[in-house]
């Protein structure tokens, strides 16, 4: 992988993890270097901006390459735990 993909995948990894430990801007990937022993290095707030900049200029094509990854993703990471029987309870969107 090229390095400016690797690293704009980096950033976009970054940043996902931050909003699902519950950050409401992106500025919050700023809390996943206080754990460097969990989160390894993380890219810093000025290397988010570009991201953030692209995205927006991408508009409804980067929304809708963004939720066909996510569901790509899901449906891998659901086919894997099924084989495992994982989880052994029922998830609801509820």
């Amino acid at each position: 992988m090229r390095a400016d993909i690797r690293h704009r995948v980096h950033t976009a990894a970054d940043c996902r993890v931050a909003l699902a430990l519950g950050g409401d801007c992106l500025a919050d990937v700023a809390l996943l270097r206080v754990e460097p022993a969990l989160f390894g290095l993380v890219v810093s707030d000025p290397t988010v901006s570009p991201l953030v900049d692209a995205l927006a200029a991408a508009g409804p094509t980067a929304l809708t390459a963004i939720r066909a990854a996510r569901s790509l993703a899901r449906q891998r990471a659901w086919s894997l735990a099924g084989r495992a029987g994982w989880p052994p309870f029922r998830v609801s969107g509820t």
